[in-house]
C-alpha cells in the first residue's frame, strides 16, 4: 500500500489536487492500492510520498517509517531554499526539509530547474526524478447545494460585469492566481512591472483587466488608480472556469528569483485550457511554448493579440499541443511508479 502525506487533504488546496489526489487517480487506475496517509496503518505502508509537510512530526515520522523498511519519497514542487527565508519559523521549516531530503530515498521535483536547486542546496540528497503536473481538474472539489448556489450567482454577477464592458468594445485580460508568496517577491503585485504597457496599449485598443485571487485588500491597494478598469473576482473552484473563458488573453508577469524561476507550467497549461491567449514572463518551465506564446514581449506581443483574434486562436491551439505533449498521463503516471519502487 502508498501513503500520500499532504499538507493538507483539503482539494481546495491546488497542491493537493495537482500532486496528490490526481496522481493517486492514475495510480490507482494503474492497479495501484493508494490512500491518504494515516498514522493508524502506518505498518501498511510499503511507499510514504510526502508533499509540502515540513513539520517535526513528518520528519520523526519518515524517520520511524524508514526504519521499519518503508520507501521514503519526497515530492517538491516549490523552491523553499531561498537566500533569506522571511521567518525564523520558515529558516526551521527549510532545516528540517534539509534533513527529509537527506532521509528520503528518492525525492521527486516538479521541474528541472527545482532539481538543479535542491542538489545545489542539500548536496547529500538520493536519486532525484523530475515529474511535472498533471492537468488540474477543479471538480474534485466536493461541493454541497449552498456552494453550487453561490458559485452559479458568483457567474451570473459576473458575466454582468463583464458583458458591460465587452459590449462597450474592450477586450478582456486577466490575471489569476495567490496573491503573494512569503518565499519570493510576486503574486499580484507582479502587474506593476507591465502596467506601462498596458496603459499604453489601452489608449490604443480599449481594454478591461480581471483580478481572479484571494485578496481583495491588496487588489485595492495595487489597482485604485489604474486608467484601465479593473474588477476584482474572489476565486471560487466552481466559477473560476467559466470567469476565464470571458476573457480574451492571460497575462502572467513574473518577478524573476529563485522561487519563481522553480515554478511549474500549469498556469499556462489553466489558460490554454479556457481558450485564452497567453503573454507571459520567461522562466524555465515557460520556454518550451515561445512557438504559442510572446516571452517576454509586452508590448509587441499583446498589440499582435489585441488586433487578430485568428492570432490568439492560433496561439491557443498550439499552446494545447505543446502542453499535452509536455504533460502526457500516461507519462507522468509511468514516471511516478518507476520511483515508487511497486
Amino acid at each position: 500500500m502508498i501513503g500520500w502525506w499532504s499538507h493538507s487533504t483539503s482539494l481546495s488546496v491546488a497542491s493537493t489536487r495537482i500532486r496528490g489526489a490526481l496522481v493517486m487517480q492514475r495510480l490507482a487506475a494503474a492497479g495501484l492500492a493508494t490512500h491518504w496517509f494515516q498514522r493508524k496503518h502506518a505498518e501498511q505502508y510499503r511507499c510514504l510520498v510526502i508533499n509540502k509537510r515540513y513539520d517535526a512530526e513528518t520528519l520523526a515520522v519518515a524517520g520511524q517509517l524508514k526504519g521499519s523498511g518503508t520507501r521514503i519519497v519526497l515530492d517538491l514542487c516549490d523552491n523553499r531554499f531561498v537566500d533569506a527565508p522571511a521567518t525564523p519559523e520558515i529558516a526551521q521549516g527549510v532545516e528540517r526539509l534539509r534533513a527529509l531530503v537527506a532521509l528520503s530515498d528518492q525525492v521527486v521535483t516538479a521541474t528541472p530547474t527545482l532539481a538543479e536547486r535542491v542538489r545545489k542546496a542539500c548536496p547529500q540528497a538520493p536519486a532525484i526524478s523530475v515529474i511535472g503536473d498533471l492537468a488540474d481538474d477543479l471538480s474534485l472539489i466536493p461541493a454541497d447545494f449552498r456552494q453550487k448556489l453561490q458559485a452559479l450567482q458568483a457567474r451570473l454577477a459576473a458575466s454582468v460585469k463583464l458583458a458591460g464592458a465587452r459590449t462597450r468594445g474592450r477586450l478582456g485580460l486577466v490575471w489569476f492566481g495567490n496573491h503573494g508568496s512569503p518565499y519570493g517577491d510576486g503574486g499580484m503585485s507582479d502587474l506593476l512591472r507591465v502596467r506601462q504597457a498596458l496603459e499604453d496599449l489601452n489608449r490604443e485598443h480599449p481594454l478591461f483587466l480581471s483580478i481572479l485571487s484571494n485578496n481583495r485588500a491588496k487588489f485595492d491597494a495595487l489597482f485604485g488608480d489604474w486608467s484601465i478598469p479593473t474588477r476584482y473576482f474572489e476565486w471560487h473552484p466552481l466559477a473560476f472556469e467559466a470567469l476565464l473563458q470571458q476573457h480574451a488573453v492571460s497575462l502572467i508577469p513574473i518577478t524573476p528569483n529563485d522561487f519563481t524561476a522553480c515554478k511549474t507550467d500549469n498556469r499556462v497549461v489553466t489558460a490554454f485550457d479556457a481558450g485564452l491567449a497567453v503573454v507571459a514572463d520567461a522562466i524555465p518551465s515557460y520556454l518550451p511554448y515561445q512557438a504559442a506564446i510572446p516571452l517576454g514581449n509586452w508590448q509587441d506581443g499583446l498589440r499582435a493579440y489585441l488586433q487578430s483574434r485568428a492570432l490568439r486562436e492560433q496561439h491557443v491551439a498550439e499552446g494545447r499541443k505543446i502542453a499535452a505533449r509536455l504533460n502526457d498521463p500516461e507519462t507522468i503516471t509511468r514516471k511516478w511508479i518507476e520511483v515508487l519502487h511497486v
